[in-house]
């Protein structure tokens, strides 16, 4: 092990709680049918996810911000994000 791995260890599980934290805010405003705000840190957590290569968690932040797409009434992004979620 390199002297810099476990820097990349700790700035990596560093990354993977305040992801974790975001999507755990993002189901509370959710539940709470604050749809925009919902969707603002779900779009976040999508973008870190998919950085983070943990597509299990991008198809179900794609599937959140499907869903709350048609909450919105905005129905063509809704399927967009519906169909991403499924082909993960």
């Amino acid at each position: 092990m390199s002297a810099a791995e476990p820097a990349i260890m700790l700035a990596q599980k560093g990354l993977d709680v305040h992801t974790d934290r975001l999507y755990d805010e993002g189901v509370v405003l959710y539940q709470a049918n604050q749809w925009l705000q919902a969707l603002d840190k779900f779009q976040q957590v999508l973008d870190l996810y998919r950085q983070m290569g943990n597509h299990s968690m991008v198809a179900v932040g794609s599937e959140y911000i499907g869903v709350i797409n048609q909450f919105l009434g905005d129905y063509s992004e809704a399927l967009q994000h519906h169909e991403n979620s499924l082909a993960l």
